[in-house]
């Protein structure tokens, strides 16, 4: 019996996040050592606040390169808060793999916060989701 995929299953649980008030340094260090290209903004009870990806990283980056000669001095005093997006969607841990993988494709996001109760429970993303249909096209995983 084929039962459906969903992003309980897939999802990275208890993902990284970062603070709003956290030094945009800290965020380059964390998607630098652990290859990560999305982080979720949480303030102290876990609840999402906002989201911080690579492409708002690169565009920032643009900017802080024509101040080369400073730029230690000006990463020190760029927060998240600055550059994150606040604007989030966001997910339950029981949504269908389908919808997750619909959304990111409409709104060409690559990464979704789950949440569950008000708080950060996990993030799925485009790689989970490829994990999945490789599950599925290998036989390891059923969908209806």
């Amino acid at each position: 019996m084929a039962t459906k995929l969903i992003v309980r299953e897939y999802m990275t649980h208890n993902p990284i996040g970062v603070r709003p008030e956290d030094p945009i340094r800290l965020v380059f260090e964390i998607m630098d050592s652990k290859k990560f290209r999305h982080i979720p903004v949480i303030d102290q009870a876990r609840a999402v606040v906002g989201v911080i990806t690579e492409r708002d990283l690169r565009d920032i980056t643009a900017g802080m390169d024509l101040l080369r000669e400073t730029i230690e001095g000006e990463a020190g005093r760029v927060f998240v808060k600055d550059v994150m997006s606040s604007s989030v969607i966001s997910l339950d841990p029981d949504s269908s793999l389908a919808r997750a993988a619909t959304i990111m494709n409409e709104k060409k996001i690559g990464g979704l916060p789950i949440i569950e109760s008000g708080v950060l429970v996990g993030i799925i993303t485009y790689t989970d989701i490829l994990r999945a249909m490789i599950d599925v096209c290998e036989g390891r995983a059923a969908i209806s």
